[in-house]
């Protein structure tokens, strides 16, 4: 790759960064995403507090909470639960999952993605369905970046259709 290459990867540094930093804030109902595009790869960061995804944010006790956990990280694992490409052809590469193994009373999960995409000039929007999966979330911040714009947008249920222009 070019000189690109590098200044993709300080910037995703800063999104992540930035997404844990917002996480601290920790807003039940509220979940962070970072979007990051170069070439044909697309990064993908995403926070949210426990609660939002799970019902609780303690480490899990009962067999009904770990399933529940579990449950929770296969869906994201898939990354089709999180993200929706319209318009490009995209293949998830890598998904990453960390739930803190605290025993705080605020915990959070993230998951970080790469897509690698066909043609991702070609994408008109992103969809994050992330909503019809886990009603706790009411509001996704979301900050993008691409080789030639960048913008944030606060999705919601109603509106979770995510404009890269």
């Amino acid at each position: 790759m070019t000189v690109k290459r590098p200044l993709f990867f300080i910037l995703l540094l800063f999104f992540s960064v930035e997404v844990r930093a917002h996480q601290m804030a920790h807003v039940h109902g509220r979940a962070h995403m970072s979007i990051a595009v170069i070439d044909n790869v697309l990064e993908v960061e995403f926070a949210s507090p426990a609660e939002n995804l799970v019902g609780f944010e303690h480490t899990p006790h009962t067999a009904k909470e770990k399933q529940a956990l579990e449950a929770t990280k296969h869906q994201l694992a898939s990354g089709e639960n999180l993200i929706r490409f319209n318009g490009a052809n995209c293949r998830l590469e890598d998904a990453r999952i960390t739930v803190p193994q605290s025993e705080g009373d605020h915990a959070g999960l993230y998951a970080s993605y790469r897509f690698h995409c066909d043609n991702l000039a070609s994408i008109k929007s992103i969809s994050v369905p992330l909503f019809a999966s886990f009603s706790g979330i009411e509001v996704i911040e979301v900050q993008w970046l691409t080789s030639s714009a960048q913008g944030a947008e606060t999705l919601t249920p109603q509106s979770n259709e995510l404009q890269l222009q």
